[in-house]
């Protein structure tokens, strides 16, 4: 007996299989794969595709009819049958008690009527795909033993039933009859034509029972999948009376499922038209299917799922997930789910998340601005200070030069961020050159805070582009390292911690004496004190 494993999907009642593509079954009904619901089992051949089978559970007497509809298992894994979810779940099967790797009980239901002439004439080279199958062991049930058998009101499996009937569930029986007349007999053998015709007969009978067990094993099925039908349906009944007592609305059908493509029910109120799905108790966990239906809910108001298909949005499984949806939060629909996946989508990797690392950027670079700015050590007069610098960047002193990098990378880094706001580059480079090395320290401070002004209402605005889609607060945009940074620079533009000293005529004089020392053309270092209102007399 092959070792047998579960395959396809089931999902009303848990059956999930992420390696099987729903509507993937080998065998097609006017060219379309018959679906999930209605598979049966998997053979590593073809040959059997659309034929009929009964397969007996592991532990078990009783054998359930089904058709092969796929192929498979993988020769690798060392099975010999794939068992559907639908199967499985006739078998009173769940996903957390298949027997898999058990062995189960494959044999070929014959329906043709020629398996007992096949016998007689030989048999058929090759595979018989009309095999005889074992059936269960039937208790009570008259086995054909004589001629007289035919004319009894039972069929060949002992069940009551007309002459007509009787006549027909033995036409193997006839067969075997007729080949045992046509058989040679041998008497020094101890053989007679009637003895070969009473032979056959019995053989071609022993065949009709096993026929008659198998179609009575398939009408048992029947009742009992019509039993359960009426279970179902009177539990629904008591439900949807249940219901409505509790106002919830009128139970009709909603739709259906869109991965087995079966008929769903729930509650239609006539006032609000709200629809509330209904899902049939099964042997999956309560608790796992709310946590379950729970966590796409949440995905969804997050923006972490994307949206499905109209068409499949019009689904009851999507109108379920979209009313829990709005039950969670009044006022969220299919266009808003869509705007949250994008906007979710776009801090993540597009041009938000590019302005978020930006905003985070800049805040470091106005930090080593302003580290460059007081390293500057500036005057309050801005002619002092040009001077001043000058004779530094003759004398190859640094600050200057730090101070421009440090003002080009903010200014670059700016651009970035106001760039997708409409904010023209030009504007930022006003503010770059606005922003002297020769400024005064309030201007510095004064430039700084504009900048840090800039970038809150970027921040702001941002922030209220992800509030305004989501439907709440968004993280932190700056790092814990760039608040700290932000926090700093604007401590120090607002405070103004750092004042400026007076000018005094003798450290302008100095410096030009240094400078002139260092190789600074005389002349020149005289003009650019003159142009600064500083007497060169000194020097």
């Amino acid at each position: 007996m092959p070792r047998g494993s579960w395959y396809s999907q089931l999902p009303p009642f848990g059956w999930f299989d992420p390696e099987d593509r729903p509507g993937s079954a080998a065998y097609q009904v006017g060219g379309r794969s018959i679906p999930d619901s209605q598979q049966g089992i998997a053979l590593p051949t073809r040959r059997g595709l659309g034929k009929w089978f009964l397969v007996t559970p592991p532990g078990q007497n009783q054998p359930f009819p089904l058709q092969q509809t796929d192929t498979g298992p993988a020769p690798w894994t060392g099975r010999g049958v794939d068992i559907s979810a639908a199967g499985a779940h006739q078998m009173g099967y769940s996903p957390k008690n298949f027997p898999t790797d058990a062995n189960f009980k494959v044999e070929p239901i014959d329906t043709t009527g020629l398996g007992l002439a096949a016998g007689y004439m030989g048999g058929v080279p090759g595979q018989n795909d009309t095999a005889v199958a074992e059936g269960p062991p039937q208790q009570g049930r008259k086995m054909p033993t004589s001629l007289m058998d035919m004319f009894q009101p039972q069929d060949a499996a002992g069940q009551p039933t007309d002459l007509g009937g009787a006549l027909t569930g033995r036409s193997n029986s006839l067969i075997g009859l007729g080949l045992g007349l046509l058989s040679p007999s041998n008497p020094l053998r101890g053989e007679s034509t009637w003895g070969n015709a009473l032979q056959g007969y019995m053989g071609g009978a022993g065949l009709d029972a096993k026929q008659a067990t198998s179609k009575a094993a398939l009408a048992h099925q029947s009742r009992q999948e019509a039993f359960q039908r009426s279970q179902a349906a009177q539990a629904q009944s008591n439900f949807e009376r249940e219901f409505a007592l509790k106002g919830a609305g009128t139970y009709t059908k909603i739709g259906e499922d869109p991965v087995t493509g079966q008929p769903q029910y729930g509650f239609v109120n006539p006032r609000t038209e709200q629809v509330t799905p209904y899902k049939p108790p099964t042997e999956q966990s309560p608790d796992a299917a709310i946590s379950g239906r729970e966590a796409t809910v949440d995905a969804i108001l997050q923006g972490r799922m994307a949206p499905p298909t109209s068409f499949a949005a019009s689904k009851p499984y999507w109108q379920g997930i979209l009313a829990q949806a709005a039950t969670k939060e009044p006022g969220f629909d299919l266009t808003q789910w869509g705007a949250r996946y994008g906007t979710a989508k776009d801090f993540a990797s597009g041009q938000a998340r590019k302005n978020v690392t930006s905003l985070d950027t800049v805040t470091g670079h106005l930090e080593t601005l302003m580290d460059k700015a007081k390293a500057l050590d500036n005057y309050s007069f801005p002619s002092v200070n040009e001077a001043k610098n000058y004779i530094g960047v003759q004398t190859g002193k640094p600050q200057v030069t730090e101070f421009n990098l440090a003002r080009n990378a903010v200014a670059d880094e700016l651009a970035k961020v106001f760039r997708s706001s409409g904010m023209s580059e030009s504007e930022i480079r006003r503010w770059q050159v606005e922003l002297s090395a020769s400024a005064s320290p309030q201007q510095m401070q004064g430039s700084i805070r504009t900048a840090i002004d800039l970038l809150d209402s970027r921040r702001d605005a941002l922030k209220q582009q992800y509030r305004s889609t989501m439907g709440r607060d968004p993280p932190e945009f700056l790092s814990e390292k760039g608040q700290k940074a932000l926090d700093r620079v604007r401590n120090w533009s607002d405070t103004g911690k750092d004042q400026p000293k007076a000018a005094a005529q003798g450290d302008g004089l100095d410096e030009a004496r240094q400078a002139i020392k260092n190789g600074a053309p005389r002349d020149a270092v005289i003009k650019r004190l003159r142009e600064n209102k500083i007497d060169p007399s000194g020097l």
